[in-house]
């Protein structure tokens, strides 16, 4: 049964796709080699550096922001 009066779609029931179309091809399987970051050695420390500069700079601008309130 079609929801569009005039249009009956096709397609075979196993072919899973709109119009009887094949699947599309699989690209080939890429190998990612992941390089080491150029600091810290592991890409884990460099994410810690990060997190805790990233604490670092809030804690200051709060203690400045504090300090030179009105």
């Amino acid at each position: 049964m079609s929801h569009f009066p005039g249009f009956e779609c096709r397609a075979s029931p196993n072919s899973g796709y709109a119009l009887g179309l094949s699947p599309p091809p699989n690209p080939p399987h890429k190998v990612v080699i992941d390089e080491p970051p150029p600091f810290l050695g592991t890409w884990r420390r460099v994410y810690i550096f990060v997190l805790c500069y990233l604490a670092f700079v809030i804690a200051a601008l709060y203690a400045f922001s504090r300090a030179y309130a009105p």
